[in-house]
This record gives C-alpha cells, sequence and structure tokens, in this order.
C-alpha cells in the first residue's frame, strides 16, 4: 500500500511556495522543474532546486513508510493554492503523486526521485570538515544582509564580485559587497562566546532568499559551512512567527547553496583614511531631497550634484535634464571641512542612504574625484556599517 500523508491545505500550500522559489523558471534538465517529495516516519520534506541553491521545507506529519518522488512544481503549486481549506491527503508511489481534498481527487505523474539533485551538504553536517556556529541575532544578520546586498554586482564578467563576502574573526561577523562603483561593508558582534573563523563569498541570490526567510521567519539561526563540496547551509529553525500560521506544522527550512571560489578584492584598502570635507545630514531630509532630483535626473548617467557649502551649513542638491528641466533643494547641514562640489549617481545615493538605518548619515570627501564615505551616526558599538561611492565623471 502507498504511504499517506495528511497534511493542512494552507501548511502545504505556503511549503510548497518556498521551495518553489528555487525552481527555475527555464531549465535544460526537465527534473529541475519539479520538487522532490520524501515522506519520512514523522515528517514530509519537500525539495526544490536550480543545482547553485536548495530550499529544503521540513513539515511535521506521520507516514506510514518511506518514499521519494519528483512532482512538477508548477502543477502542485498552482492545484494545492487552488484547493479549499481544510486536510489533504498524499499518496506516493514510485511513479504518482494521489492528492485527495474534500471531493477532489488528482493523480500527478512524477519522475524518480533519484534523477533530482542530491544535496551532500546535509548528508554531511557532522563530518570534521564543516564549520557549525548557531546564530541566535536574526534582526541583526537581516539588517547586515539589507545594508550590503545592493551593492553585489550583476555583471557575469567577475563572477566573485557577484556574491557577498561572509567573514567571520571571532565574534565578530563582516558582510561585504561590491560592483565595482560602491562597496558596502557591514560588521555585527554577534553574542556567541564560541571563537569561530570562516571566510567565504556567497551568490548574492543566496542572500536575497536567505533576508526574506528572516523577515518571513523569527528564529535561531544554524549555519554549516564544508569547504571541501564547497556548500554553505542555513538551518532555520524553532520559535515560529505568531502572523503566519500557515507555519504552524513547518519545523525547519534548509537554505543550501554552492559557494563562489575566487579571492574576493582587498576592501580593507578601498575605505579612505582621510576626509578635507565632512558633512551630517538628517538622512529622512536627505533621502526625500534625492528623491525629487531623481525625477529631472532622467539621463543614463542619473547625476545629481552636490554642493558642500561650510560657511552656510547648506547641502545643495541640483539635478537637470535637457527635455524636463531642473530641480534645486536645500538641506541643512553640519558642514566642516573645505566648500565642495561633487556628482553621484542619485540611484546609488537613494540606495545607501536606505541602508543607513539612522537618524542621521555622515558624508566624508576628499575632492570630486575620490570615493565618498558614508557612515550612520549612531552610539550602537556592536554594529558598524560604512558604504563607499564613486563620484560621477563631471567635466567642467
Amino acid at each position: 500500500m502507498a504511504p499517506t500523508v495528511t497534511v493542512e491545505q494552507e501548511v502545504l500550500a505556503r511549503a510548497l511556495a518556498i521551495v518553489s522559489r528555487a525552481v527555475p523558471p527555464r531549465f535544460a534538465w526537465p527534473v529541475l522543474g519539479h520538487i522532490l517529495i520524501e515522506t519520512q516516519a514523522d515528517h514530509l520534506l519537500l525539495t526544490g532546486t536550480d543545482l547553485t541553491m536548495h530550499l529544503v521545507v521540513r513539515l511535521s506529519a506521520m507516514a506510514e513508510a518511506n518514499k521519494r518522488l519528483a512532482v512538477p512544481a508548477h502543477l502542485l503549486l498552482s492545484l494545492v493554492k487552488s484547493l479549499p481549506k481544510g486536510k489533504i491527503n498524499l499518496e506516493l508511489t514510485d511513479r504518482e503523486l494521489r492528492l485527495c481534498s474534500g471531493r477532489n481527487e488528482a493523480k500527478i505523474r512524477g519522475q524518480d526521485a533519484n534523477e533530482f539533485p542530491r544535496c551532500s551538504i546535509l548528508e554531511q553536517e557532522q563530518c570534521a570538515s564543516t564549520l557549525q556556529l548557531v546564530i541566535s541575532q536574526p534582526d541583526a544578520l537581516g539588517q547586515a544582509i539589507q545594508q550590503v546586498l545592493f551593492a553585489a554586482s550583476t555583471n557575469e564578467s567577475r563572477p566573485i564580485l557577484t556574491g557577498i563576502l561572509f567573514r567571520l574573526e571571532g565574534d565578530m561577523l563582516t558582510l561585504v559587497a561590491a560592483d565595482g562603483f560602491r562597496l558596502s561593508v557591514s560588521r555585527v558582534q554577534l553574542s556567541e562566546t564560541e571563537q569561530k573563523e570562516c571566510e567565504v563569498v556567497i551568490p548574492a541570490a543566496t542572500m536575497r532568499e536567505l533576508k526574506r526567510l528572516l523577515t518571513e521567519r523569527q528564529t535561531s539561526v544554524s549555519l554549516f559551512v564544508n569547504a571541501e563540496v564547497p556548500q554553505i547551509c542555513w538551518h532555520l529553525a524553532g520559535a515560529l512567527d505568531e502572523d503566519m500560521p500557515a507555519y504552524n506544522s513547518i519545523t525547519s527550512v534548509d537554505l543550501v547553496s554552492s559557494l563562489l571560489v575566487g579571492k574576493y578584492v582587498n576592501y580593507q584598502a578601498l575605505i579612505p583614511k582621510s576626509y578635507v570635507t565632512r558633512v551630517v545630514l538628517d538622512t529622512h531630509a536627505f533621502l526625500h531631497a534625492c528623491r525629487i532630483c531623481a525625477l529631472f535626473a532622467k539621463s543614463d548617467m542619473s547625476l545629481v550634484m552636490l554642493e558642500l557649502m561650510p560657511d552656510s551649513g547648506i547641502v545643495r542638491l541640483t539635478a537637470q535634464s535637457a527635455e524636463l528641466g531642473q530641480n534645486t533643494v536645500n538641506i541643512e547641514a553640519q558642514v566642516t571641512g573645505e566648500p565642495l562640489s561633487v556628482g553621484f549617481n542619485v540611484q546609488y545615493l537613494l540606495d545607501a542612504l536606505n541602508a543607513v538605518g539612522t537618524e542621521q548619515v555622515a558624508m566624508e570627501l576628499i575632492n570630486k574625484v575620490s570615493p565618498g564615505v558614508f557612515r550612520p551616526v549612531s552610539l550602537e558599538k556592536d554594529k558598524e556599517f560604512v558604504h563607499i561611492l564613486m563620484p560621477m565623471d563631471v567635466r567642467e
């Protein structure tokens, strides 16, 4: 007799939605368009992958026997979402999934589970070469990811820059992203007492998914790194978000990813050690001014000029377009040092300011062609963020 598992429709729909995010929209290998379903003694496992990233969701459910089958992802998710709330019975055979809910009965043909790509690190979590770490501050980790993710490159000509540097030294976690025009560095002091060391480069898509999972699920995070594979696994389990009732029977989510191989840029050498002009501004006012200027900076350069005036304590932002006209905004600020006029890509400015996370932001500059440094003005000693942005080459 085929093993039967009973799951709530909301729970199954939520679990399938998670693993489907790892299923590629286009694939050369047909099995990649499938979700692997596995029944075991006390749980149901769902897995989706694009070969670079695996998402594995574990649901609490009683099964009569162990069984594995790869089922078309889009069809299964669409079907389950279309069913009414209530219990769904799943029966697995070697080639077919039978799904019963109320008066609805469906039979979905699947593929041999042995054709589905294996996730080796989940089978080797306890091996001697695997680094293990528990991060009990998911909020701090999520904020650090958000502060660097936007700066990762999308240019495949330098693959290493399409990832995020994950560097652990003792209790200090550093995340770094760069694309050749900007650099983001976020440092978080962890409360863990174990002294660990690790330096790997994780694909930005993986970190984006991790940030999404941390937002959806308030929990502690376990980290496994195996440099021999090389892969990294984020294991999310524990306390459940009370606002997400569909998580009631989801006991864990594993996010497994391949690591990027190569040497990351020496980011510390790119951060200026001094400045000639320093400005402290209200972050909200600066953001608002940049958003207005962005309406006029519609060319390929998206240029906004910043005029820093120490004598008057004003920062003047100007954006203009031959087709649209010109806009000027004056912001009160604490300006120390030499007066300076410098141009930035306004979209890059908006990204940096959205990542700051404090009421005030400091901008440090040497001249109109050297990198500008943006830092939050904060008294928090356990967190640190710095963003480096190259100015635009504006001809006189």
